[in-house]
């Protein structure tokens, strides 16, 4: 059933369902710097330091395990940027989910009031009916 709020029920039922897909886009990215933070990691615990050799080999390696250490707190920086636009984004999802809501709750109780009127309508159309078709019974005189 249209009330006058189905409009604007739809428009915030879109608003949250974007909201709800940017959440979710951002948990994947989110899962995604998690998993190349694990393999940068993983990746710098392979790295084998020379113990004895050229001073060359030292300062590549060093350079190495350096290079790995800046990648790993890159990934760090993304991930707590990543998280703070998660956070902004479930705000805003948590906003919209309560304007939807909102106007839902004012759609039920629109549909509430027109589902009453008709009630009361059709109540009112049965009285009347019945007063129409009631025959008033006709008093015989009793004769003896």
């Amino acid at each position: 059933m249209k009330t006058k709020y189905t409009p604007l029920l739809q428009v915030k039922k879109n608003l949250m369902q974007k909201s709800e897909r940017v959440v979710q886009s951002i948990h994947a990215q989110l899962d995604k710097m998690y998993a190349e933070l694990e393999s940068s990691r993983a990746i710098l615990q392979t790295i084998d330091t020379p113990s004895s050799g050229k001073m060359a080999e030292l300062l590549q390696a060093k350079r190495l395990l350096t290079s790995q250490r800046v990648i790993i707190e890159d990934c760090e920086l993304h991930i707590v940027q990543i998280e703070a636009k998660l956070k902004e984004a479930q705000e805003h999802l948590r906003f919209a989910m309560i304007e939807y809501e909102k106007f839902n709750y004012l759609e039920v109780q629109e549909i509430k009031k027109i589902e009453d009127a008709k009630k009361l309508q059709e109540a009112k159309d049965l009285d009347e009916v019945a007063l129409m078709t009631f025959k008033q019974p006709t008093r015989y005189k009793e004769e003896f």
